[in-house]
């Protein structure tokens, strides 16, 4: 399987313009400050939040940076790996993305081997999601 290096290099760009990446550094330096001030953690929950926030701003960096990286070192299977993984984030990056989802299968009508049948597609799909790491 050939990685056309051209379309892959097309994506990180559009990907790069898409994501901001400045304006998440710039983010994450004001998060840090915060967490930096005596009073940061008199509101646990806030604070635990605003944590969670600047671990997820700095494994976006990371990741952008690792791109960048793989590419200008020729290791396009593996800068292919992250764009595609990246590509998803994107995807889902709305304001109601951030949150649950609900999954269920209801065998219906049909007695035990509707159940039956049911039940393992549902552990097929939790499988699958757990896999993806969804």
């Amino acid at each position: 399987m050939e990685i056309d290096i051209e379309q892959l290099r097309n994506k990180y760009q559009a990907i790069l313009s898409k994501a901001d990446l400045d304006g998440k550094k710039t983010e994450l330096k004001t998060l840090e400050e915060q967490s930096y001030e005596a009073s940061f953690w008199t509101e646990p929950k806030s604070a635990g939040e605003t944590m969670k926030k600047i671990t997820e701003l700095k494994k976006e960096i990371e990741d952008m940076e690792m791109i960048e990286l793989l590419l200008s070192e020729n290791q396009h299977e593996d800068a292919k790996k992250l764009i595609d993984k990246y590509e998803v984030l994107l995807f889902l990056s709305g304001h109601y993305d951030q949150g649950g989802a609900v999954f269920s299968i209801h065998a219906g009508q049909g007695g035990t081997e509707a159940m039956d049948w049911s039940s393992m597609l549902f552990r097929m799909y939790t499988r699958y999601f757990e896999r993806k790491e969804w």
